[in-house]
């Protein structure tokens, strides 16, 4: 069997024939050390019998790395014979070659390679050209991503308030007007003098006051009455063809009116019908106020309401307010009126007897005031306001397509009558805030009453009319700027084991603010950190109507055990916190 002979460099080399198994006498260990060349431990591995051929292989430590980076690896196993004391035997193995990487220098060598060189810039150039794109996408996606649209900056018949004011027998100055502006009034209403359907006075009152407005930018609002008129009764009356049916006729006798409509101020005492005979015509004409109605289902008429209004915008009045607008249509069969259900103590006699289904609130209204919306929203560059006199009993005839055609709907009952409780004053608001389906209302407070529901309708969604005379707290007109009031939300409590009514105003990114009442007799204590959702442990004291033992304007106090006041109304405001 022919052997191998074991070289420094590892390769094999044939050699003569000799016994299949070479033994060597072994040396001392420090001998060996001194004859044989020196070499990497990591190249010799001692094994056992049972152990297979091609074993583990282990890379060059660092300090071997100067050898070359192939190197030929021969296995050599060690055994020892027990007969032959002091002999070992070595048996060399199939010889392998390990790659162990390649040196700096060899790296080096393809440094300035020209394919390498490209290939590194291409993948630089690949690398930021494709960070750059998905930034760009990032961008992109940002930017074409629908917005939350900001809320639109309310009109100034929005932010109001508002008042109202006659001409009387007293020539308005302009040191009256500054007083109001100085007050802090948006717009002023005031109602048109006389027939609404005369023409304008140059001269007149009422073109007088609206000029000296326009020296201070004041707003104006004329209050007008577009259903009665007796300026065309006689050309209707003898049934002139221009003029016929422009007021609602109808036959009977002169002691049978055609139905059973009664006039508005129809009482227990007195029967009143709303019709009222013609001579000349031998007719009953419609006059639920004394005054002939006008037919707005003649379109002669509705033409000439229209050039009225073109002639008040044209003169720079800001906004129309209708006075007895749901009550402009009749029912053209002149059906009678049902009596309402429920049990009533007044008679048939009185007007409130019936249910007033066919003379008031009928569903063709909307379609009627809609062009007249369009005409002033035209004519004041969407600044103007159209608004009705009344506090509505529904919305519905006043919606085209759901949409409500009137600005401002008022609906103010809740401040109509004295608050006893404040389960009182939060059932009715809750009831009108419902009624008026979240647009922008008109609010007034008619009554006088043991707590300031000025300040309370003062902060509520919506705008507000007051008297010319009203002196508004600058803490809380400074309140009513915030977007918290003029944006945010609006939720109503009971608090204090529902002895004190509060809603609390807040709006994203901006201060809340508390309106509380204490309709009671007693002091109330407060806990404001329990009643209201995300308060803040401290409160500033914005406005309050009666001083308090404790509390003052402007000082900060705890949000638990807050005192209040009997009769008392205060304004808070407090950092929300956080989710």
């Amino acid at each position: 069997m022919e052997g191998t002979k074991l070289e420094i460099s590892g390769a094999k080399v044939p050699n003569e024939t000799h016994s299949p198994t070479a033994t060597y006498k072994q040396l001392p260990e420090n001998d060996m050390e001194d004859q044989v060349p020196a070499r990497p431990k990591s190249l010799i591995k001692e094994t056992t019998n049972s152990e297979l051929d091609g074993a583990d292989e282990r890379m060059l430590p660092d300090e071997d790395k100067k050898l070359s980076s192939n190197i030929n690896i021969a296995e050599v196993k060690f055994t020892s014979n027990d007969k032959q004391n002091g002999d070992a035997k070595l048996d060399i193995g199939e010889i392998k070659t390990g790659f162990v990487g390649m040196g700096k220098e060899e790296l080096m060598k393809y440094a300035n390679d020209p394919f390498w060189v490209r290939l590194r810039w291409f993948l630089f150039i690949l690398f930021w050209a494709l960070w750059a794109g998905m930034l760009v996408g990032a961008v992109m996606i940002i930017v074409s991503a629908p917005k939350c649209d900001p809320p639109e900056p309310k009109t100034w018949w929005e932010e109001g308030p508002l008042t109202e004011v006659s001409l009387g027998d007293t020539a308005w100055t302009v040191d009256d007007l500054k007083l109001l502006k100085d007050e802090g009034f948006t717009g002023v209403i005031i109602p048109y003098p006389g027939d609404t359907y005369k023409q304008l006075n140059a001269t007149g009152p009422f073109m007088a006051f609206l000029n000296l407005t326009k020296k201070l930018d004041i707003n104006v609002i004329v209050d007008l009455k577009p259903s009665v008129s007796q300026m065309w009764l006689n050309q209707s009356a003898t049934k002139d063809a221009d003029f016929a049916n422009f007021y609602i006729w109808s036959d009977g006798s002169e002691s049978k009116p055609p139905n059973n409509w009664l006039a508005k101020d129809s009482n227990d005492n007195e029967k009143k019908t709303a019709w009222t005979f013609n001579n000349a015509r031998k007719q009953f004409y419609f006059s639920p106020e004394g005054l002939p109605h006008l037919n707005f289902r003649e379109p002669a008429v509705v033409d000439k309401f229209t050039k009225v209004l073109e002639g008040f915008l044209d003169a720079g009045v800001k906004g129309i307010r209708l006075n007895g607008a749901p009550n402009l249509l009749v029912n053209s069969q002149l059906v009678d009126e049902t009596p309402k259900q429920q049990p009533s103590d007044i008679s048939q006699n009185h007007y409130d007897f019936y249910m007033h289904t066919k003379t008031e609130y009928l569903p063709e209204l909307g379609d009627l005031l809609k062009p007249w919306r369009h005409l002033i929203k035209n004519k004041t560059d969407n600044a103007g306001v159209f608004m009705l006199a009344e506090n509505l009993e529904t919305l519905k005839p006043f919606k085209v397509n759901s949409t409500l055609v009137v600005d401002l709907p008022k609906h103010s009952n809740v401040f109509q009558q004295e608050i006893s409780t404040a389960e009182n004053l939060k059932d009715r608001l809750d009831a009108s805030i419902k009624f008026l389906e979240h647009n922008w209302p008109m609010w007034q407070v008619s009554n006088e009453s043991s707590v300031d529901l000025s300040a309370v309708a003062y902060l509520l969604k919506g705008s507000m009319i007051l008297n010319k005379d009203t002196k508004i707290e600058a803490d809380l007109k400074e309140v009513r700027k915030s977007a918290s009031i003029i944006f945010g939300s609006q939720q109503t409590h009971l608090m204090a084991n529902r002895t004190v009514f509060a809603y609390v105003r807040v709006h994203s990114g901006n201060p809340g603010f508390i309106v509380a009442v204490n309709p009671t007799d007693e002091l109330v204590v407060v806990d404001f950190l329990i009643e209201v959702p995300k308060v803040a442990d401290e409160v500033t004291v914005q406005y309050i109507k009666i001083p308090t033992e404790g509390v003052s304007l402007k000082m900060k106090h705890t949000s638990s055990g807050f005192p209040m006041a009997p009769h008392n109304t205060v304004v808070l405001s407090y950092v929300p916190k956080s989710d």
